[in-house]
C-alpha cells in the first residue's frame, strides 16, 4: 500500500540518505528572513549548511519576491524589539504596585520597600536594553546579510508566472481554499494586494503559488524535492493534539501524481539535523536556537512595535538637555496634583497610571543618556568640555531623582484605590 499512499508513510532513513544524495532543496521565504533573527553563531552555521548545499538550493519566484517585499519590515523589528521589551520591564514595578496595594498595611511585609527595590533593578535592565540596540548589526544601513544570499542563490531564482497564469491559479485557489486542500487555505482571510511590475499578486493565494512554481520545477529535474520551511501552519503539515507527524499526505500525493517525484518537508531546525546527519555539518546549539525561535512565533504580524525613540548620540543630548527637564515637569505636574483619595475616579486612577509609565520610559532614557555622558569623559577630552559634561550630568542626576521622586509619589498615591 506504500506506493498508492506514499504521503501517509514516513520515509525510511536508506530513503532519505539516497534522496540527499541527489535532489532539489526549496528554501522558503521565512527561512531566508529569519537569519536576521538569529544570532551571529547560529547565522553563520545555517548559511555554512546552504552554501555547502549550493548547487541543490533553487528557490520559486514567489519566494524570492516576499523574501525582497518583507526583509526591511522582519530587519526593523529586530531594532524595535529592544525598546519594547525595555517597555515592558520598565511597566513592571506600576503591574505590582497595583496588585501588591492590598497588602501595604501589612505589619511586618513593607511593600514600598519591595517596589523600590525592583524598580532599581527594571532601571538598569532597560537601560542595558539600550545599550544591547546600540550594539545590534544595522542591516538597513549595511546589509552584509542579503548580499550573502545574493550571492549564494544568484542564478537559483525561478522565473515568474504571468498575470494570465495568475489569473489561473486564483480561480484554481478559490476552489481548493473552500475545500481546505492544502497548501495555502489557513491564508484565506489575507486582503493585502502586491505587485510585481505588471503583475498583481494575492496575498492569500501566495504560498499556492509557491506550490505551483515548485511543481513546475520538479517536472524539469526529475529528482526528490526537499522543501524548507517554517510555516508551522496545519494547511502545510500534518498535525494532531500538537503533535506534528510530516507534511500533509496531500502535498506529497499531488507532487508525486504531478512530476512522480518523491517529496520531502523539514522545518529549519530539522533540514539542520538532517544536514549534521548526512555532512556532518551543523552545531546543535545552533539548530536549538532554529527551533526555539520558530516556537516563539516571531512571524506573528501583530509583534513588536516601539513606542519611544531614543537619542542616539551624547552631543544631541546636549544640546536638547534643559527642553527635556522642562516637557517633563508640564507633562507630569498636572497628574502628580490630582488629589488620591477613595472617592477618586476611575479616569483620574488610569490617568496617573498612564503618567507613571511616562515617567519610567524617563528614567529609561535619562540612565541611559547620563551613562553615554560619563563614557564620554575620556583622557583627550579638554578640561572645559569636562567641566560642562559633569555640570550636565549633575543636573541629569537631579533630575533622575525627581522623577522617581515623582514616581513614588504617584505609586504612595494609587494604593489608596
Amino acid at each position: 500500500m506504500r506506493k498508492s499512499f506514499p504521503g501517509y508513510y514516513k520515509p525510511s532513513e536508506v530513503e532519505l540518505k539516497e534522496a540527499w544524495k541527489d535532489c532539489l532543496i526549496v528554501l522558503d521565504a521565512n527561512v531566508l528572513l529569519n537569519l536576521y533573527r538569529y544570532t551571529d553563531s547560529t547565522r553563520e552555521t545555517l548559511l555554512k549548511v546552504i552554501k555547502i548545499h549550493a548547487d541543490k538550493i533553487w528557490i520559486p519566484h514567489q519566494v524570492a519576491f516576499e523574501f525582497h517585499f518583507n526583509r526591511i519590515s522582519v530587519i526593523d523589528q529586530q531594532f524595535q524589539a529592544y525598546a519594547q521589551v525595555s517597555e515592558i520591564i520598565a511597566a513592571i514595578p506600576n503591574k505590582l504596585a497595583s496588585e501588591l496595594g492590598q497588602y501595604s498595611k501589612h505589619p511586618t511585609i513593607n511593600i514600598k520597600e519591595i517596589i523600590t527595590a525592583i524598580s532599581e533593578i527594571t532601571d538598569k535592565i532597560s537601560n542595558k536594553m539600550i545599550n544591547q540596540s546600540e550594539g545590534h548589526p544595522n542591516f538597513l544601513k549595511n546589509d552584509s546579510l542579503g548580499e550573502t544570499l545574493s550571492n549564494i542563490l544568484s542564478e537559483k531564482v525561478g522565473e515568474p508566472f504571468d498575470q494570465e497564469k495568475l489569473e489561473e491559479i486564483y480561480k484554481e485557489g478559490a476552489v481548493r481554499y473552500e475545500r481546505k486542500i492544502p497548501p495555502g487555505f489557513k491564508d484565506n482571510t489575507k486582503k493585502e494586494i502586491k505587485f510585481f511590475r505588471d503583475q498583481v499578486i494575492e496575498s492569500k493565494f501566495g504560498d499556492l503559488i509557491v506550490w505551483k512554481q515548485l511543481i513546475q520545477k520538479a517536472k524539469e529535474v526529475k529528482k526528490p524535492i526537499i522543501l524548507v520551511t517554517d510555516d508551522t501552519k496545519e494547511d502545510w503539515w500534518q498535525k494532531l493534539r500538537g503533535m506534528t507527524f510530516g507534511p500533509r499526505p496531500e502535498l506529497v500525493d499531488e507532487i508525486m501524481v504531478a512530476t512522480g517525484n518523491k517529496f520531502y518537508m523539514y522545518q529549519t531546525d530539522k533540514f539542520m539535523q538532517a544536514a549534521e546527519k548526512q555532512l556532518d555539518e551543523g552545531s546543535s546549539q545552533a539548530i536549538e536556537e532554529v527551533r526555539a525561535m520558530r516556537e516563539f512565533d516571531l512571524n506573528n504580524e501583530k509583534e513588536l512595535i516601539a513606542k519611544q525613540k531614543y537619542m542616539d548620540s551624547v552631543h544631541k543630548f546636549l544640546e536638547g538637555f534643559q527642553e527635556p527637564i522642562e516637557s517633563t515637569e508640564a507633562s507630569y505636574g498636572r497628574g502628580l496634583r490630582i488629589e488620591a483619595d477613595q472617592g477618586e475616579s476611575i479616569a483620574e486612577a488610569v490617568e496617573k497610571y498612564d503618567t507613571l509609565k511616562q515617567i519610567d520610559v524617563k528614567i529609561a532614557r535619562l540612565l541611559n543618556l547620563i551613562s553615554r555622558m560619563n563614557d564620554s569623559l575620556t583622557e583627550n577630552v579638554e578640561e572645559a568640555d569636562r567641566r560642562n559634561v559633569s555640570n550636565l550630568i549633575a543636573k541629569a542626576n537631579n533630575e533622575l531623582e525627581r522623577l522617581r521622586r515623582q514616581r513614588q509619589t504617584l505609586r504612595e498615591q494609587l494604593t489608596f484605590l
